[in-house]
């Protein structure tokens, strides 16, 4: 798709934004994700956003995609957005995330705060200490697309990246193909609380990453929507910090008991 035809199809769209009729389209991983995406489309984030559009009085449609195909949407124009994604230089030459009066990235206006975490079969000895890799001679496992890679990339790791999902990646570090394995941390939890897998596995202390998600937009639909897109993002803030959210995350989250760390 042209720039022409992109800066066309955000216009058309800015004046149906005007008059209440078009929603926003956001898309999203359709993956499972616990307890941010669920198959159904009834993960934590799409509550959230569904909260914050009805906090900002903005109609939103949400559509669910491989997660390299939904940030080329973004980049294309194809959707006016979507979530969650955390910052990189690459997606921010297409994409607009909420930022300070001075520029900076908004963390408050953010979807979630999340993280990464490492797993590592139970008497193996690589490890993250928290600033570097100790003992690591081996590949680690990391899932297509995600920021996770170019991330373990930078600390002279040696990635291998696949579509797997969390349980196939576990089996794949039990069969010896991966030295570790790098999860989102509920996600990764979450496997671990099957006992026959915890029995064998185990999560390094120390997190790899923890940062903010946001719900980023296509830069040529901010430019043409520009007050649309930010009610949207203080209406996300306030959904986010609501007694009615905080709720909905206890009770998701208390389903996981407690992983223990390796020593």
């Amino acid at each position: 798709m042209t720039r022409s035809r992109i800066i066309f199809l955000c216009l058309l769209l800015a004046g149906s934004l005007a008059h209440g009729e078009e929603p926003l389209k956001l898309c999203y991983e359709d993956a499972y994700n616990f307890p941010w995406l669920t198959k159904n489309g009834q993960g934590l984030n799409n509550k959230l956003v569904d909260m914050a559009a009805l906090q900002s009085g903005i109609k939103v449609v949400q559509v669910a995609f491989p997660w390299k195909r939904c940030l080329s949407n973004i980049a294309t124009g194809e959707v006016a957005g979507g979530f969650a994604a955390s910052y990189s230089e690459e997606r921010a030459k297409f994409a607009v995330y909420p930022t300070t009066p001075d520029g900076k990235l908004d963390p408050s206006r953010r979807l979630k705060t999340d993280g990464y975490s490492l797993y590592r079969v139970k008497g193996t000895a690589a490890h993250w200490d928290g600033r570097q890799f100790v003992d690591l001679t081996g590949r680690i496992g990391s899932q297509l697309g995600y920021s996770s890679s170019a991330e373990l990339r930078k600390q002279g790791a040696a990635v291998y990246e696949s579509n797997d999902n969390p349980e196939k990646a576990m089996k794949h570090l039990l069969a010896g193909d991966l030295e570790l394995l790098a999860l989102m941390t509920f996600e990764g939890d979450e496997q671990l609380n099957n006992p026959e897998l915890a029995r064998k596995v185990e999560k390094i202390a120390s997190p790899f990453t923890e940062k903010p998600y946001f719900v980023i937009f296509n830069k040529d639909f901010y430019n043409a929507n520009r007050n649309a897109v930010e009610e949207f993002w203080a209406g996300l803030a306030a959904a986010r910090e609501s007694a009615q959210f905080k709720r909905l995350l206890r009770e998701e989250t208390s389903r996981i008991a407690p992983v223990p760390v390796a020593k």
